[in-house]
């Protein structure tokens, strides 16, 4: 139900760590895939660097990205994924999208990605993983998302109206 809402991850994570002192926080779900011709729904896709695009300046054609507000993934943490052997045979690494609200317009996701360059890769995106980047979160604690494609974050029941099994 994104980062931000009354009871969204960041408020999650919050009373959580009234209670538990954990090693590493992992954001488990759901995420809209980038591209139908080489993804396929149920990949995993796990992220690198997270790229919030709610407060980033908007124009005509794109968004413009605030490169400030990247949030890295801790390479301790990315080392372990990368190196767990039997973890998922068939996982994706890359930068991933992370936003306050549900995205369903081929438009609007167009208008996002064109903001980055070719050297973001990104694979994906989400709406809770800006939650793991709080400032109530010690820098100590490592966090990462994990997530399954889902959707292309447009249309949601009418992309593919030939195939209604996908």
């Amino acid at each position: 139900i994104g980062s931000y809402t009354n009871m969204g991850s960041s408020a999650t994570i919050h009373y959580a760590l009234k209670h538990f002192t954990p090693n590493v926080i992992i954001s488990l779900g759901v995420a809209f895939g980038i591209d139908y011709r080489t993804q396929e729904f149920g990949d995993v896709i796990v992220s690198k660097r997270i790229l919030p695009y709610n407060n980033n300046k908007r124009d005509e054609d794109m968004l413009k990205p605030d490169r400030t507000q990247d949030k890295y993934i801790d390479e301790w943490l990315q080392t372990r994924l990368v190196n767990a052997h039997g973890f998922v045979d068939s996982i994706t690494y890359g930068d991933m999208l992370t936003g306050g609200s549900v995205l369903s317009s081929f438009e609007e996701k167009d208008k996002i990605c064109l903001g980055y360059t070719k050297s973001d890769f990104i694979i994906g995106g989400e709406m809770e993983g800006s939650a793991l980047f709080q400032p109530f979160l010690s820098d100590e604690i490592p966090g990462v998302v994990i997530k399954g494609i889902c959707d292309w974050a447009a249309a949601k029941n009418e992309i593919f109206p030939e195939e209604t099994e996908k």
